[in-house]
């Protein structure tokens, strides 16, 4: 897989993968599963999230996890 792949936030919610954005403005979010983190670059403030709904619909990378999550999914559909 790609590491300049990027995905849908539909995406990451929908395959539950390790994955980061990084919002216009510069703040930082982190899904698994079903939480994630959003982290205030400006003020260092970490939020828990259980709500997807607060994601950003921008771009999303999978992280180094996410990838071998993705690839594990991949083989097991083979």
């Amino acid at each position: 897989m790609s590491d300049d792949r990027t995905f849908s936030r539909r995406d990451v919610v929908l395959m539950g993968f390790e994955a980061s954005c990084v919002a216009n403005d510069g703040t930082v979010y982190f899904w698994h599963r079903n939480f994630g983190v959003r982290i205030d670059r400006h003020t260092g403030q970490a939020t828990l999230l259980m709500d997807s709904a607060l994601l950003p619909d921008a771009p999303w990378i999978a992280t180094s996890v996410g990838a071998k999550e993705l690839e594990a999914a991949a083989s097991e559909n083979l």
